[in-house]
């Protein structure tokens, strides 16, 4: 799930506080997160970046502001970050800005022309068009079966293990979203909230609901509390359940024998929580938050962390919306960056810093737009078509019909590299 996108010129410019704010390529980890609370668009671009330095949307929300000051020492800083974090801007935006610095007397900023394609996934199933809007995809390897959320039609689909696709039927759901596997218990754990894709049933359950991945039939519901809409959820180690609401903020939790999700983190800490992952140790857990970065909560002591890079990493690190935890690594989907990828974090031991970042794929053409999906052992199943471009208010736009939802496989190697 996505909610915003970042571009040449496309926030609108406010009053620059002077400077090319920070620009280091390193960025100190482990410091305490710096809550947005106006929202990107009407922060103040210097306090933004240097909060969150490693944040794509930040540095051109900033440079949106130094082009329109005439601040040519901090475009350029700008930009050269940005390059060197493998950001390709639209050919009208490079026109734009070659024109830009000619303009100013100023060498050509040597911008990326075109994203380097890396296609190492290969397809795995097609999820009807029946099912319209697919956010997300889990595999039970034991049983052959793959199932899909679906966030317009409200429903759980699954194919068999003899390629039939069939619903499930949940009452009184909401849009379906994040899924994962507790093999351990032999359960599928779905996430039901309203995702801003039309009003849903009337009372609808918001909350996760547990599928017997045996028989299909439902188990049980746990509520979230009141106007709190889970999309991604995460498992830990000790079967404590993640979700988190990108429409509130707000991260929750149940542990195992719980009946109710419990405020974990406070909705204005951070501003679009998407994907989740909990440490090997069950320490931290891992949070991507859209527009600025990613996040580590300290869970005994409830403490939210910038987990940042211990060296120069050639990508930013928002626009993540899948996120997982494989070994001592992080994957992760980037579906809010220029171009798209799927890469992986790997950290150092003490969990609070990135040490290396390796690109898995990128720019794939058989892409729309990447989403969420899961691991199956050494493999990640995600969605590769995301359709969210082709519905307005849960309604299909016109001359935009909805296509079957690709749905891919990228085999992950087990060392750290």
């Amino acid at each position: 799930m996505k909610r915003l996108l970042a571009g040449i010129l496309m926030l609108a410019a406010t009053a620059c506080s002077g400077g090319q704010g920070p620009a280091s390529l390193v960025s100190a980890p482990g410091m305490p997160w710096r809550p947005v609370t106006t929202g990107m668009a009407k922060a103040d671009p210097v306090e933004l970046v240097a909060n969150h330095p490693d944040s794509a949307a930040a540095r051109l929300r900033l440079l949106n502001v130094q082009i329109e000051a005439q601040d040519k020492a901090g475009a350029l800083a700008s930009l050269a970050w940005l390059t060197a974090h493998g950001h390709v801007f639209s050919a009208g935006g490079q026109r734009q800005l070659a024109k830009l610095a000619a303009d100013w007397g100023q060498p050509d900023p040597g911008l990326i022309a075109k994203a380097a394609e890396r296609s190492a996934s290969v397809a795995f199933g097609e999820v009807p068009v029946a099912a319209q809007l697919v956010e997300a995809v889990a595999f039970d390897r034991r049983r052959g079966r793959l199932f899909a959320t679906t966030v317009v039609s409200r429903q759980l689909w699954v194919r068999d293990s003899a390629g039939r696709w069939s619903a499930v039927a949940l009452a009184g759901v909401d849009s379906l979203s994040g899924m994962v596997i507790d093999p351990a218990r032999g359960v599928l754990w779905v996430a039901s909230g309203n995702l801003g894709m039309g009003p849903g049933p009337q009372n609808a359950f918001r909350g996760l609901i547990a599928i017997d991945l045996a028989t299909l039939r439902e188990m049980a519901r746990i509520a979230a509390p009141d106007g709190v809409n889970p999309s991604d959820i995460a498992l830990g180690v000790k079967g404590t359940l993640y979700a988190s609401d990108p429409i509130g903020g707000g991260v929750y939790r149940a542990r195992v024998g719980e009946t109710a999700l419990t405020q974990l983190i406070a909705p204005g800490t951070l501003r679009s929580p998407q994907g989740l992952a909990e440490s090997a140790d069950g320490r931290l857990l891992y949070v991507s938050d859209y527009g600025y970065g990613l996040a580590a909560i300290m869970l005994d002591q409830r403490r939210v962390l910038r987990l940042g890079a211990g060296t120069a990493l050639p990508i930013p690190l928002d626009g993540i919306d899948g996120l997982w935890r494989q070994g001592n690594s992080l994957i992760a989907v980037q579906n809010g960056t220029s171009p798209q990828r799927i890469v992986r974090l790997t950290l150092t031991n003490g969990g609070l810093a990135i040490l290396r970042a390796a690109v898995l794929e990128q720019a794939n053409p058989a892409w729309t737009e990447p989403t969420s999906g899961s691991l199956d052992g050494n493999r990640l199943l995600y969605v590769a078509t995301g359709q969210w471009d082709r519905f307005d208010n849960g309604a299909p736009l016109p001359g935009k019909p909805v296509q079957p939802t690709q749905v891919r496989l990228l085999q992950l190697r087990t060392t750290n590299h």
